[in-house]
């Protein structure tokens, strides 16, 4: 189904689509930073049902959008945000540096630089998480080590309590 789609109905407003959905529901999607088509798309109902106070009504609303143009619900659009961000440059080239102030939205340079700090961020993270890792892994070898010299020194007639205190002259 998506390929017979233009790209461009991706950066279609929700808002701007035609059919006018309840307050309710263009609250809900708001909240939750749905703005465009390409966004609502690669949402499942289960998504959107989970969404507080988007219920049964507010989907039935979103369904009737959707496939007034021709689109569906659970739709992959791959590098989505990349997208989303090479298209508004595109469209509005001052948002490239113009200070949120003056356009009530973050400059795209700015979002570009967060982006690139998060990547960082999450390889540090996926770099301590190995580090834990390792540590988890010398942390059993050595119980495991430390349970094998007590049991031979139990079984050389040690008492336990001296193996414990560490006075079995290890």
């Amino acid at each position: 189904m998506a390929d017979e789609i233009s790209e461009d109905i991706y950066f279609r407003r929700v808002r701007d689509c035609g059919r006018r959905l309840s307050l309710r529901t263009e609250n809900c999607l708001h909240h939750h930073n749905i703005e465009y088509l390409g966004e609502l798309v690669q949402k499942t109902e289960y998504d959107l049902l989970r969404t507080h106070g988007f219920g049964r009504k507010s989907l039935k609303e979103v369904r009737d959008l959707l496939a007034t143009q021709k689109l569906g619900f659970g739709m992959p659009i791959e590098d989505w945000p990349a997208r989303l961000v090479r298209w508004r440059l595109e469209k509005h080239p001052e948002i490239a540096t113009t200070p949120k102030q003056a356009t009530g939205v973050l400059p795209i340079r700015a979002l570009v630089e967060f982006t690139a700090a998060q990547r960082n961020v999450e390889a540090h993270v996926q770099k301590l998480a190995e580090r834990v890792a390792a540590i988890d892994a010398e942390r059993a070898r050595l119980l495991s080590e430390r349970e094998a010299i007590c049991a031979a020194l139990l079984a050389a007639g040690r008492p336990l309590c001296e193996i414990l205190n560490g006075r079995a002259g290890i």
